[in-house]
């Protein structure tokens, strides 16, 4: 992450309401605090080792939180920040330790294709929302939900990005309809789903 550019671009939009540099030294300088908090950032590495570019990041900056991926899409390499259950803890962990505020540690975990704690990982299959939507019995949903929930607590990640409330309205849809994101093309299907 590069933080100059951060301080720069805040300089350039808001000078007029700057009374403390926000590139200060955060344990100096409240406001650069407060813009460290409100940024969640993706980084590459397994660990957060202290001499690793996160944990200073974390350290410095004062982000206010990470969010964790199991493809590294610009690298297209197989391999970015999970690698099985125990390394996950252990890193989260450690980003926690490196923080003098907590952390949210996000993920996207809705299930089906979209899953970044998957079964070859050593994490428990997550069905898709549509497969959920499809099921007749509401409590399917909810223990789904739970078992995710527990599958996050356990892994120690704060925040997950689902449900989607999408609806599949175009079946052709290669981001919503074609990754199974959406319960339902009915909106009270998807409401009731979301609810659970």
């Amino acid at each position: 992450m590069n933080f100059s550019l951060v301080c720069l671009s805040f300089l350039l939009l808001a000078p007029e309401h700057v009374t403390a540099s926000p590139c200060a030294a955060p344990g100096e300088d409240s406001l650069g605090i407060k813009i460290g908090q409100m940024l969640m950032v993706g980084f590459r590495g397994t660990d957060a080792g202290v001499q690793s570019a996160i944990a200073r990041d974390i350290a410095v900056n004062r982000l206010g939180g990470v969010i964790l991926f199991d493809y590294d899409v610009p690298a297209k390499s197989p391999l970015r920040n999970i690698v099985s259950p125990p390394q996950v803890r252990a890193l989260t962990r450690a980003l926690q330790q490196r923080s003098a505020i907590r952390l949210f540690v996000a993920i996207d975990q809705e299930g089906g294709r979209v899953n970044r704690l998957k079964a070859k990982y050593g994490f428990p299959p997550s069905p898709s929302q549509r497969a959920l939507g499809r099921l007749n019995l509401h409590d399917s949903t909810t223990a789904a939900a739970d078992r995710t929930a527990r599958t996050l607590a356990d892994a120690g990640i704060t925040l997950n990005f689902a449900p989607v409330l999408d609806l599949e309205a175009n079946a052709a849809n290669p981001v919503i309809a074609k990754l199974e994101r959406s319960f339902s093309a009915d909106p009270r299907t998807s409401r009731r789903r979301a609810a659970r």
